[in-house]
């Protein structure tokens, strides 16, 4: 009960706090977390110089100084996301092409969007109000299920579905409105036993299967959510097709151009995805999955 009456506090006096003010914390935060207590600094410069082998010290240590500003940027304006009004993260958070998912909708399709730990993937709670489509969002809860309750009714309010990982099969039900399901899918496999391997940033990756299990099962299109910072506090989204046919396509196939346009996004600006994560810990080794070397 504490921790919930002080996150709603918390979230409350953030309201009043201008965005002028919030990257300034922000700021601090991130020169305490480089410099003082050293945040994943391992993990972070260990993925960065086994996919950026070609880089120099120099470059390496100014992209995970980036990677702790994005962070805190992040984290932030996370907590600033609980309070913002619509029209102020509408003027924030500009969704390109809508008219992508528009044609499905009006074809009576349900699509399949993924997206990567990358920039600013939490004020896509704004979605509800831009797409036609019925936006479904998978989410991992927190284990305190009064703050859980308290953020999910929060993330809802601009017309989104927050949808527990554990009934993600629910999130694919067909209904009366076609619907879009939101998966950031870029993260470490819960069994490597079913993942799908691919290259990705020069290493080998074991990937989620669902994307490519669920849109086989309904038939249904695949986006990509290609999501850039333009300044700091100003996002654009970007709808782009990956396949309407998955059926049509080899196993793996659909997750690697996924990956693919990811790694692209990454490529175009390191410091903006979630190098925090050890997300080369195993390795395929004569048919079987063993600890990699890399940590």
């Amino acid at each position: 009960m504490v921790a919930y009456i002080f996150t709603r506090v918390f979230v409350e006096l953030f309201r009043f706090v201008p965005f002028f003010a919030v990257y300034i914390i922000s700021d601090i935060i991130q020169f305490i977390l480089f410099n003082v207590f050293g945040y994943r600094k391992k993990v972070i410069f260990k993925n960065l110089h086994i996919v950026f082998p070609e880089k120099t010290e120099d470059e390496i240590q100014k992209i995970a100084k980036g990677f702790y500003q994005n962070f805190t940027d992040l984290l932030l304006e996370t907590i600033k996301g609980f309070s913002i009004s619509e029209k102020e993260i509408l003027r924030r958070y500009k969704v390109l092409n809508a008219q992508v998912l528009d044609k499905y909708y009006n074809q009576g399709k349900s699509v399949i969007s993924l997206a990567g730990h990358y920039a600013n993937w939490e004020w896509g709670i704004i979605l509800g109000k831009v797409l036609k489509h019925e936006t479904k969002v998978i989410y991992k809860p927190l284990s305190n299920n009064k703050i859980n309750t308290y953020m999910k009714l929060n993330r809802e309010r601009f017309g989104i579905n927050m949808i527990p990982m554990k009934e993600t099969n629910s999130a694919f039900v067909e209904t009366n409105k076609p619907f879009t399901v939101f998966l950031v899918a870029d993260q470490s496999p819960s069994s490597y036993g079913k993942a799908i391997w691919i290259d990705f940033l020069g290493q080998e990756t074991a990937c989620i299967h669902g994307p490519e299990a669920y849109s086989r099962k309904m038939g249904s299109p695949v986006v990509f959510y290609k999501i850039k910072r333009v300044k700091r506090g100003f996002y654009t989204l970007e709808i782009i097709e990956l396949t309407n046919k998955p059926n049509k396509l080899k196993n793996g196939e659909l997750t690697k151009l996924y990956m693919n346009l990811l790694e692209n996004n990454i490529k175009e600006k390191p410091a903006d995805w979630l190098w925090s994560h050890k997300r080369w810990k195993y390795k395929q080794e004569n048919g079987e999955i063993v600890p990699s070397s890399v940590y």
